[in-house]
């Protein structure tokens, strides 16, 4: 998935504020990656963006929440990788992005906690990947993959 740079304007792009602008407007996004992953033959599959963290974690909250696994065990998994970047970054002698996203939090009045647990706030996966295109198929070989 590409980035949507109109939000980039806004300060949301590489926020969790940009979780529910995402799903809302992309379904059909979440959609391919999932179906991919659901009909791809067995194995592990590798999911990724430049760090791991915005698309990479909206895949992640998606296949979470498909899967039923709490929102608040949701925001903690996403939490660890607020944590781990940081090294990865130091490697690559990129500039941490900490704060700056804390930043665009506190500028929207809000934290990384608040906006994804507002972005799962009345979430629905299945309806979400059905808005995107997947079939009962789809969905149906993506619960044998993740909870088998």
């Amino acid at each position: 998935m590409q980035p949507d740079h109109r939000y980039w304007g806004k300060r949301l792009h590489g926020t969790p504020l940009y979780c529910k602008p995402f799903l809302d407007r992309f379904p059909d996004r979440t959609a391919k990656v999932v179906t991919a992953i659901a009909h791809v033959e067995p194995g592990g599959v590798l999911v990724h963006c430049s760090a791991g963290r915005d698309r990479t974690g909206i895949i992640a909250l998606m296949l979470l929440a498909f899967a039923g696994v709490a929102a608040d065990e949701i925001i903690a998994d996403h939490e660890l990788s607020h944590d781990r970047l940081r090294p990865l970054f130091d490697r690559l002698g990129w500039p941490d992005q900490e704060p700056l996203i804390d930043e665009a939090l506190a500028q929207h009045g809000t934290t990384r906690v608040e906006a994804l647990a507002a972005a799962l706030d009345s979430f629905h996966a299945a309806a979400h990947l059905r808005s995107g295109g997947c079939t009962d198929h789809d969905l149906a070989a993506l619960r044998a993959r993740l909870l088998a």
